[in-house]
């Protein structure tokens, strides 16, 4: 069998969807830790964000832009494996090595809409 990049990113879903148990949360969470740390000016600062922060941030972007008919983008198949996660119904492209997703049906419903012409607005030719 011949591996395109459509192929691929449908094994790769379809392996990603076997091996992901669904999450009962609606979005990836993480936890601040308290450190007892000090900023500068000696004001001591309550949490330190943890060192995966902006992953968590990249994966709930794509997340949110999912489920809101927008396309999310992540870089690495490991965040991919947490997005399914979340959301299920999800399609997957590699596009220069970046990892479109997007939901098929809540994205046509959002952007491929047929246009209604109001009454008051005539046609010309």
């Amino acid at each position: 069998m011949t591996y395109t990049p459509e192929t691929r990113c449908d094994a790769l879903k379809n392996s990603l969807l076997a091996a992901t148990v669904p999450s009962k949360e609606a979005i990836l969470k993480r936890h601040t830790i308290s450190s007892g740390a000090y900023a500068s000016g000696g004001v001591k600062t309550d949490t330190v964000f943890p060192s995966d922060y902006y992953y968590v941030l990249a994966v709930n972007d794509a997340i949110n832009a999912v489920r809101a008919g927008d396309v999310g983008f992540l870089y690495y198949e490991y965040q991919l494996k947490d997005l399914v996660r979340f959301v299920r119904d999800v399609e997957i492209h590699q596009i220069d090595g970046v990892y479109h997703v997007f939901s098929p049906e809540k994205y046509a419903k959002k952007h491929l809409k047929h246009k209604k012409t109001s009454k008051n607005q005539r046609n010309f030719k």
